[in-house]
């Protein structure tokens, strides 16, 4: 039977050997989009099999972060539970050469009682531009891409999300008293906050993720 824990340290002693130590995470992504615009100017998949070439990159920037080959097949595990246990959207309603991603919706919302934030979450200073690259960074964050179209509940909850960031200080603002174009939508975000005694909005229809 083939032990893939045994052959990712093999994959590491020659990966160290041939392409020297460090993690080398510019290289390796680097690599891995050479690798996938082979795959897609393959379409039928007629050539060689690519695909194992961004598997065999992927386990090699793992292994280059400082994971161990078991912990890489228990995190690999464990992010198929994962997504087993998500809620998916139709995939016929996706062509196929679109991604298919989970609903996030129920990924935004923290509660106040969460650990505070980390000594690496910088406060930003409050002006409207710097408002406005914080909740891009959020939308970002949450899996939100330049052009993509999110739903109106999920942009409902994702200014909740940023309205509760700017009530615990995790960015940096003068709120309630800010008087930013933002104001008045933080303050609507918190008052419906659930953690707050309040009731998200919810939106059904489909509006730009601008």
């Amino acid at each position: 039977m083939f032990d893939i824990i045994k052959h990712l340290y093999r994959q590491r002693e020659f990966s160290l050997k041939t392409f020297g130590p460090g993690k080398r995470r510019k290289g390796v992504a680097d690599h891995i989009r050479k690798e996938l615009k082979e795959i897609e100017a393959d379409p039928d998949g007629k050539g060689e099999c690519e695909w194992i070439d961004v598997i065999i990159l992927g386990f090699d920037g793992a292994l280059r972060d400082g994971k161990q080959p078991e912990e890489i097949i228990d995190l690999m595990v464990g992010k198929q539970t994962k997504n087993e246990g998500r809620d998916w959207p139709d995939w016929r309603l996706f062509g196929q050469d679109k991604a298919i991603e989970h609903d996030r919706s129920g990924e935004m919302l923290m509660p106040l009682d969460s650990p505070a934030p980390s000594p690496q979450v910088v406060a930003v200073k409050t002006s409207i531009d710097t408002m406005r690259e914080a909740a891009k960074d959020l939308l970002v964050k949450n899996g939100w891409k330049p052009g993509s179209l999110i739903s109106g509940h999920s942009a409902a909850e994702l200014m909740a999300a940023f309205g509760m960031q700017v009530y615990r200080g995790e960015v940096g603002c003068d709120y309630p008293d800010c008087g930013c174009c933002a104001d008045a939508a933080c303050g609507d975000a918190v008052k419906q906050h659930p953690d707050l005694g309040g009731t998200p909005i919810a939106i059904a229809t489909e509006g730009s993720g601008k």
